[in-house]
């Protein structure tokens, strides 16, 4: 006669109703609609990457810039070796005909991401994450030279509105604009320069691929310079390193399925929360608040961003149409 209560007896149909129920909510988050789902994705990237941005703040210093992208680097690399370790095709699909173009990717991203901790982890995260988002307005420029893109006048003059909100976010004084801001400024750039190369590389390329050279390259690059610079931390320290490097890896995944299930243009928008996130975890954990000047700058390159995309995706709708 069997025992109700042996856990061992009972464990078939709790896996059954365990597994049943991962295939109820599976179910349920494919029925929702692709630009939803792809607009969660974004939303859940946009607190992952701010969140990594604010546990590198919480240091106050202490560590070098270089150590704390490392300790992201060598986070994300692992992550990425786990995926490929647990898929069917293992490491052969990391096979590429790409290597150079991998390398001057990985090399623009790795100066991106080092440019954006160290504007973080030296000014507000708001106001670092405002200028980090001009870098739409630097693809613009960018895609004459490196695509042969032609740039209608609409562009330029919401380009030019677009600039004029970071200098009111930056607001140079008399000396100048700020080093740190220059910083963050030159990380939008990279940032911008790292898409171009992106859009270099054939579209059958696939995105863990990317994200397995950048960590390999960024991990090698920056080995021999954090040593020269490194700290050791204490166990608590590491471990808020670690998560930091998970959520910019949940960040950057979240990112791409996001883009891959949604439509970009309906999608991209929700990029934008990571304002909003900046401002709340920076008002509440380092009491840094946006003022006036602050608010209008980050509105004028939203509105300036946004009005590009929408006029782009506009654009290309009108050409499908003709082509039709």
């Amino acid at each position: 006669m069997k025992n109700p209560s042996n856990p061992v007896e009972q464990s078939p149909a709790a896996e059954q109703n365990f597994l049943y129920r991962l295939q109820s909510l599976q179910h349920a988050w494919l029925n929702i609609p692709p630009n939803i789902r792809g607009a969660l994705w974004v939303l859940l990237g946009a607190l992952g990457v701010t969140s990594m941005y604010a546990v590198a703040k919480s240091f106050e210093g202490k560590f070098d810039t270089l150590q704390i992208t490392f300790y992201r680097s060598v986070v994300g690399f692992l992550c990425v070796l786990i995926i490929f370790t647990c898929s069917r095709q293992g490491f052969r699909a990391v096979r590429t005909r790409q290597l150079k173009m991998h390398g001057l990717r990985s090399i623009s991203g790795l100066s991106a991401m080092f440019c954006g901790f160290y504007a973080a982890t030296h000014m507000p995260l708001a106001e670092a994450t405002t200028i980090a988002f001009t870098s739409p307005l630097f693809v613009t420029v960018l895609a004459i030279f490196f695509l042969s893109e032609s740039v209608q006048m609409w562009r330029w003059v919401a380009t030019g509105v677009g600039f004029v909100g970071v200098i009111i976010v930056m607001r140079p004084g008399e000396s100048g604009l700020s080093d740190v801001a220059l910083v963050a400024l030159l990380g939008a750039f990279l940032a911008a320069s790292t898409l171009i190369l992106i859009k270099k590389l054939p579209l059958n390329e696939s995105p863990y691929v990317m994200l397995f050279y950048f960590g390999l390259i960024a991990t090698l690059i920056l080995l021999p310079f954090t040593l020269s610079v490194w700290k050791t931390p204490t166990l608590w320290e590491s471990t808020l390193m670690i998560i930091g490097g998970l959520l910019g890896s949940l960040g950057q995944l979240s990112f791409v399925l996001g883009y891959r299930v949604g439509v970009a243009s309906a999608i991209a928008p929700f990029d934008y929360s990571r304002l909003l996130f900046a401002g709340i975890i920076g008002a509440l954990f380092f009491h840094e608040y946006p003022d006036i000047m602050g608010l209008l700058g980050a509105a004028i390159i939203i509105g300036s961003t946004l009005y590009i995309a929408r006029r782009e995706q506009k654009s290309r709708s009108q050409a499908a149409e003709t082509d039709a």
